[in-house]
């Protein structure tokens, strides 16, 4: 049996893309392990590609249907046998120790389930830097945005991870908000992976789309936490994508993260402490990012600021701003 499975989803990646992406794993310092490719239906033929890589570590199957990275990769996670998955984008590089490294790092630390690192952008060379501590990994990912790296992550088999296929936008970022409370993360301070970031991306293509399906995600675990119904989803989803509200809606906003933070001063799995300093960073981010100047001064003083402690001096700097 393979030490570690790694999966990859394939659709219609180039093959100026896919090429150097599969010899990266192939070419890895670390060597017991099956490489599952998973073509999710693509419109070329990517067979041809794959078989002139005689490896036999290589097992090459096929989705019946197109359905997204998600479904690609639960197929890849029903057929895997290593004792560890590794999950691999089909248009990105591996680091040559990548499996090596985060194989040691699990065997030394049986505490953690998954395990990420960090990530270099290219072609713009930009070193995407994550929180690396369990308890900051998932407050960033609750109350600010994901912060996992997922083609970069090792995770243990007998977890059974399985995608949301019904969500094939933003599958990552519901799959770590689903399992923030029931496994251990860590993340290495170590670049293990080079993630393609151009215009052809679909990660970039998708943006705007995945924003809002990132905000209906976030604020349905907010909503989660809070313990209350959903009736205010839909101005919770106004609030994380940036959106102008009212006075009265801002109040509303107030009152609802108040409640929300009361919660979390007996929650089990996270905090109230860690969970203010990231909704403070939230709230900056969005202050920042407000075309609206007026709405960002009228921010800078609204309740949620005086509720999240907002500083000084960061409110000042708004008040200011030409």
């Amino acid at each position: 049996m393979p030490e570690i499975s790694v999966i990859m989803p394939v659709y219609n990646t180039k093959p100026q893309y896919l090429i150097p992406a599969i010899e990266s794993i192939l070419q890895q310092t670390f060597t017991d392990f099956e490489f599952l490719i998973i073509d999710d239906c693509s419109t070329e033929d990517i067979s041809s590609i794959v078989k002139k890589f005689s490896d036999p570590r290589i097992i090459f199957t096929r989705t019946e249907k197109n359905g997204g990275a998600g479904q690609a990769r639960n197929l890849g996670l029903s057929l895997a046998k290593g004792k560890y998955i590794t999950l691999m984008d089909s248009d990105d590089i591996s680091h040559p120790d990548r499996l090596a490294i985060e194989h040691q790092y699990m065997e030394k630390h049986p505490e953690i389930d998954i395990l990420g690192s960090y990530m270099q952008r290219f072609p713009q060379k930009k070193i995407f830097k994550v929180a690396t501590k369990h308890n900051n990994i998932i407050h960033e990912n609750i109350f600010l945005s994901n912060n996992i790296v997922t083609p970069s992550i090792i995770f243990r088999t007998n977890l059974n991870i399985r995608y949301s296929e019904e969500c094939r936008i933003t599958e990552d970022y519901e799959l770590w908000l689903r399992l923030s409370d029931k496994f251990h993360f860590a993340n290495l301070p170590k670049v293990l992976l080079n993630y393609r970031w151009e215009g052809q991306n679909i990660t970039v293509i998708q943006n705007d789309k995945q924003v809002l399906a990132a905000a209906k995600m976030q604020s349905s675990k907010w909503i989660e936490i809070a313990g209350c119904g959903t009736e205010l989803q839909p101005l919770l989803i106004n609030f994380i994508s940036k959106k102008t509200l009212t006075d009265q809606e801002l109040a509303n906003i107030t009152d609802f993260i108040s409640a929300m933070l009361k919660k979390l001063e007996n929650h089990p799995h996270y905090n109230r402490p860690t969970a203010e300093k990231y909704l403070q960073k939230l709230l900056k981010r969005i202050i920042r990012n407000t075309p609206d100047r007026n709405y960002a001064r009228r921010l800078s003083k609204s309740p949620v600021a005086r509720l999240l402690k907002l500083p000084l001096l960061f409110r000042l700097k708004i008040k200011f701003r030409r």
